[in-house]
């Protein structure tokens, strides 16, 4: 990056480099196999919203190998629905309601007709076991989340293995 080039070049130790002691160890795989939409539902704060534009590859869009498995990002902006994300900082209740993806997320296909939801399942399912292990590890393991309540409600409107409806 930028800064660490910049260190480097007045020969010193970059400020985020591994020396200086940067290195929070290993992620657990608890947070590590988190899929995008799940750690959003565990976390406290979103720093942006995401938007998500698929291109089928090669001009085919009825296979769903043909679509692009890699992901590559641009800042757009667009209106939060700021109702929904007030209601969902209050308090310690995780996870977040499903439907708070919808505000923070945007998917946007660019193609032919529609996109397949098996098309959608691999970059946005969401596995209800897999949030709730990601709580529990965090409520165990940082202290912002030591006061955490699970609600089961919550968790209960999360699809099991799916991608979410809203």
């Amino acid at each position: 990056c930028y800064d660490c080039t910049g260190a480097l070049v007045k020969n010193k130790v970059p400020s985020l480099a591994l020396a200086n002691q940067m290195w929070n160890g290993c992620v657990p795989l608890q947070l590590q196999r988190l899929t995008i939409p799940e750690k959003m539902l565990v976390a406290f704060h979103y720093p942006h919203c995401f938007v998500f534009k698929l291109f089928p590859k090669n001009g085919s869009p009825g296979d769903p190998d043909m679509l692009q498995r890699g992901l590559a990002g641009n800042v757009t902006t667009y209106t939060l629905n700021m109702p929904d994300i007030v209601h969902m900082l209050e308090g310690d209740l995780m996870p977040h309601p499903a439907q708070i993806l919808a505000s923070v997320m945007a998917v946007t296909f660019i193609g032919l007709g529609t996109v397949p939801k098996r098309w959608l399942s691999n970059t946005f399912h969401v596995r209800r076991v897999a949030v709730l292990e990601a709580l529990l590890w965090l409520r165990a393991n940082n202290a912002m989340y030591h006061n955490v309540a699970i609600s089961e409600d919550h968790l209960k409107s999360l699809p099991v293995d799916g991608v979410p409806d809203e």
